[in-house]
């Protein structure tokens, strides 16, 4: 059996059972491509920023579903957490906490603190960042930035100051990850908006990065045969059912991935999005389907 369109670890698994191979699409994978390579570039920029009266910080925007939260997650696995036997300090170079629902300058401290897995309580800024310091963190993700605009005015305020004065006293980069909007929210505060460059993602196109972002995943797919993605019309199905959003995109080829090994086809072609069997996996897509008119 030739496998030589999958890399060397997935040709392997091809040679497994369909199940074992249906769990394996289904598990969770980096498969990098150019957009986030550049927003990775970024956050590494960051990180290794020396220390200055004035850290710099950066808005990831972008609709939902675009890997705003999984380009954070990854960042953070690739600078884990590490123990010093020498001094007993535990470092955590990266943090990554989830702005509350109903955000206030104390709910904000507290889910730092969780991040840090510190006990729960009140505190002020300064003890908050001396605890940030002791771990020797370096780059902070607040995640869900949007939410400061979903309270009153006045909270707004209160919040937008806590995290100014907060990166004042942290003396770290912020990096605010949130949907468009979460830029508005952040030039309510003058003082705050003049940290912040942007960084948008914008939705795929069928042009050449989907194509190369598709060549890597049928590298990755443990299917047997060669898949046929490389053409404008699949490129086209793709993104007329996930109006290029990322999660939906990686979705729909998982899903049409199963139905491949499932069929016997052993591979994706341009009747795999095509096919009226085809169960989109996500409702956010089925409006972009049209159903056939009834007999």
């Amino acid at each position: 059996m030739d496998l030589n369109h999958l890399g060397p670890a997935q040709q392997e698994i091809a040679g497994r059972s369909d199940e074992e191979r249906v769990r394996y699409i289904l598990s969770d994978r980096w498969v990098p491509y150019r957009v986030a390579q550049l927003v990775e570039d970024r956050f590494r920029f960051l990180i290794d920023f020396p220390k200055r009266s004035r850290m710099p910080c950066l808005l990831v925007s972008g609709d939902p579903g675009m890997g705003k939260s999984l380009m954070a997650e990854k960042f953070i696995r690739d600078y884990p957490t590490s123990f010093n036997e020498g001094t007993g300090a535990t470092i955590r170079p990266a943090l990554h906490l989830e702005m509350p629902d109903e955000p206030t300058p104390q709910s904000i401290r507290e889910e730092l603190l969780g991040a840090l897995g510190a006990p729960p309580g009140k505190s002020d800024n300064r003890t908050v960042a001396r605890l940030v310091d002791s771990v020797g963190c370096r780059l902070l993700f607040i995640d869900e930035f949007n939410k400061i605009g979903d309270v009153s005015p006045k909270q707004q305020t209160l919040c937008l100051t806590a995290i100014r004065t907060l990166h004042n006293s942290l003396r770290i980069p912020l990096v605010a990850l949130g949907t468009p909007g979460a830029d508005i929210a952040i030039r309510l505060d003058p003082a705050l908006a003049e940290r912040f460059e942007v960084l948008g993602l914008p939705h795929w196109g069928s042009n050449d990065d989907l194509r190369e972002l598709l060549m890597r995943v049928s590298a990755v797919l443990p299917l047997r045969r060669p898949s046929a993605m490389d053409t404008q019309r699949f490129r086209r199905l793709l993104i007329d059912a996930t109006s290029g959003v990322t999660s939906r995109m990686f979705r729909l080829l998982e899903t049409v991935a199963i139905a491949a090994i499932r069929n016997g086809q052993e591979r994706i072609d341009e009747d795999s999005l095509s096919d009226d069997k085809l169960l989109l996996p996500l409702v956010s897509m089925v409006r972009n389907r049209r159903p056939k008119a009834m007999a």
